[in-house]
Order: structure tokens, then C-alpha cells, then sequence
């Protein structure tokens, strides 16, 4: 019986990028959290994490889980997947200060366990491979959790890039900067470059965890999830990834064709998993 959950469980992770539809985007940010805290208590050491307007909720989640002991990141390092060029470090605009101001100041985080790329760096070549070395020193990223952008955009990974790229010098579309415009005072401040972990960088995360919401993201997240893997939609590589979860509001989700097939699958698991638990549970009881 519990080789069959197991075996439910499998089959469902390893076949199909797992869509999650959920009725909000509240509800995305919670349970991208749960996730997240499941991964933690689990004993994952490293994590990938984007800037932008998609995972703010998310980090509020984090917070708050944090604040009720749910969390400790004392001994996990976090990756900031992208940094504008020509911005320091203590801009309000880059990507290392968002993420202190969103994030870092709510939680544990040992300052030398949070890793960022240099926007002021004079040779982006060599910031970019030492940044891939540290993520190889320390194991490889276990969970990279990515916002979407609305064509398909995962960390700063334009439309028409490479599906196979490391971390490396990225030109900046008006889609991508419009999820930080409101902290550059004018548009002639709006940086026009910046670097950012690849789609190769990305895929060789243990596992991947996208979150999307909103109506205007649904043709992205469609492209993603049943498009063509191209080049057109960056994201769409993920569906090449061994572990990779999308989760997703309804309004996101509006044109996907599989929906009913989507909340099925994810029902599967989730009664085997609660099957798997209680078998395990009648296990310990027993000896």
C-alpha cells in the first residue's frame, strides 16, 4: 500500500511540471511559503531568490513564518539571482537592497550566507564566475524560486536568450523594468543592463518553484506550462526540469487548457502523500 502512494507520488513529480491553481494571489504566497518551509525543515542549505513585484507577498509569508519560529536560515545561503549594472549596492533601486529591505531585515540570515552579484563591477566576465563558484561551493542551489514576468521572463532572462546560459551580462527589456520602476525616480534613471543567473544556472537547481498571479500574466504562464519549450518564453525550459512546481492564481491560470487535469493530478498527490503519512504514522506505532 504504501509502495503504491509512493509510487502515485512519483510518477505525478517526475512525468509532468506540477501546476498548482490556486483562487488568489494570497493564496499563492502561502503556499509557495509552505513549500518553501517544507524544503527548509527538510534540511535544504541553499536557495535562489528573484527581486520584482511577484514574490512580495511571499516574502511577507516568509517573515511572518519566521516571526513564529517556523523558520530558521542560520545556516542556509540565499542567491540573489540578478543585479542592475552601474547601480550600488546601497541604491534603493538594486536588487541586493530590495531583498534586505524585503526580506533579510525580517529573518536570521547570516550577512556572509547572502550572495549578490556586483552591479559596479568593472569585469562582469569574472563577477559572473565567481558567482557560479560560489553556488558550486556550497553544493548547488537546492530550490530556486522564480517570479514570472509577462513574457515568459524568469530572473532577467529576456525573450530570444539563450535556454542554456550561465550566469552572465543581460540587456533589459521595458517589460522587466516596469517591476522596478517605482524605485527609480525618473526614467532616465532606469539602469539598461544587468546580470542575472542564466536559464542553464537555473536548471541545475535541485528543483524550481515559479509563482505567477494576475490576469496579465496568464498568456505567460500558458506559454510556460503547454507552450513549445523556445526560446520566445524562457520559462518555457522549465518543463525540461526533473522537479519543478508552478504555482498559480485563477486569474493567471485563465488560459491554460488542461485545468481539470492540473487540479486532479495535484489531488492524487496530495491524498497519497496524506496516505503515505498515516501508513508511516501506523508503522512507528508499531514497533
Amino acid at each position: 500500500m504504501a509502495a503504491d502512494a509512493a509510487g502515485i507520488c512519483n510518477a505525478i513529480r517526475s512525468k509532468f511540471m506540477k501546476v498548482i491553481i490556486l483562487p488568489h494571489d494570497k493564496a499563492v504566497a502561502k503556499h509557495a511559503y509552505q513549500i518553501i518551509m517544507d524544503r527548509m525543515s527538510n534540511g535544504i542549505n541553499a536557495i535562489g531568490l528573484p527581486c520584482g513585484k511577484a514574490p512580495l507577498k511571499l516574502y511577507g509569508e516568509i517573515a511572518n513564518g519566521f516571526k513564529r519560529g517556523e523558520l530558521d536560515f542560520s545556516g542556509v545561503s540565499i542567491f540573489s539571482q540578478t543585479e542592475f549594472l552601474c547601480v550600488g549596492e546601497n541604491d534603493p533601486g538594486s536588487c541586493r537592497q530590495f531583498l534586505e529591505d524585503n526580506l533579510f531585515c525580517y529573518i536570521n540570515i547570516n550577512p556572509d550566507n547572502t550572495h549578490h552579484l556586483d552591479g559596479m563591477t568593472d569585469d562582469h566576465v569574472a563577477e559572473c564566475e565567481y558567482f557560479e563558484d560560489e553556488m558550486e561551493y556550497v553544493g548547488g542551489i537546492k530550490l530556486q524560486v522564480l517570479g514570472l514576468g509577462p513574457f515568459g521572463q524568469i530572473a532577467f532572462n529576456q525573450p530570444s536568450g539563450s535556454l542554456n546560459s550561465h550566469t552572465g551580462f543581460v540587456a533589459l527589456s521595458k517589460e522587466t523594468l516596469e517591476d522596478y520602476k517605482m524605485f527609480f525616480p525618473t526614467d532616465k534613471d532606469y539602469p539598461l543592463y544587468g546580470l542575472s543567473m542564466g536559464i542553464g544556472t537555473i536548471m541545475k537547481a535541485d528543483e524550481c518553484l515559479i509563482i505567477a498571479s494576475g490576469e496579465e500574466m496568464a498568456d505567460a504562464v500558458a506559454a510556460t506550462v503547454e507552450g513549445p519549450v523556445s526560446a520566445a518564453c524562457p520559462a518555457s525550459a522549465l518543463q525540461y526540469h526533473e522537479k519543478c512546481t508552478i504555482v498559480v492564481d485563477e486569474a493567471a491560470a485563465s488560459k491554460l487548457r488542461y485545468t481539470e487535469f492540473y487540479k486532479a493530478t495535484a489531488d492524487a498527490e496530495e491524498r497519497a502523500l496524506e496516505e503515505l503519512a498515516i501508513l508511516h504514522q501506523e508503522l512507528d506505532d508499531s514497533e
